[in-house]
């Protein structure tokens, strides 16, 4: 999935829990793991350096495309904020910015603590990256950003509509 994906997503299940936000946060967070099970499409990450007998000891490597792949993830990242706050209701009353805002992050932060694991190694991140890569589908929509994004946004939107209709 993308980061838009996974924050968008985040966003609305943590914006469903308003006085609860710890609860909001864990399932925000938890949301990101139930959408890599779904089979889907991500966009080519260049600097990373594949192991196909053990994904866990995949490596961030800097190279000439490093650059690109960070205007990549950048981008998607913030899109992915951008819709969240465009997307779901906010008002001082019900659901605060905040929550928002953290509900899009939590969302997101697997794949950032992926990253950080692929180029450090820190022990403490290993059981998260073992969770990402047990939750991770092996089916892939390949060659067909398409499909892939098109049922990427479906997905968005119609999460979007679960918050309106809640």
């Amino acid at each position: 999935m993308t980061l838009t994906t996974h924050a968008v997503i985040g966003a609305t299940v943590a914006s469903l829990f308003p006085e609860q936000p710890w609860l909001a946060i864990t399932v925000a967070f938890a949301s990101h793991f139930l959408l890599d099970a779904l089979p889907h499409w991500d966009y080519s990450v260049q600097c990373l350096k594949k192991d196909v007998n053990d994904p866990t000891h995949e490596e961030f490597v800097v190279n000439p495309l490093s650059l690109i792949d960070l205007l990549k993830i950048s981008i998607d990242f913030t899109c992915g904020i951008i819709l969240a706050l465009m997307l779901l209701p906010v008002s001082p009353i019900s659901i605060g910015v905040w929550l928002i805002l953290v509900g899009a992050l939590m969302g997101m932060l697997p794949d950032f603590l992926q990253f950080i694991y692929f180029k450090f190694k820190p022990r403490w991140v290993k059981p998260f990256q073992r969770l990402h890569d047990f939750a991770h589908t092996r089916i892939r929509i390949k060659y067909q950003p398409v499909i892939g994004i098109t049922s990427q946004v479906l997905l968005v939107l119609a999460a979007a509509l679960v918050v309106y209709y809640s």
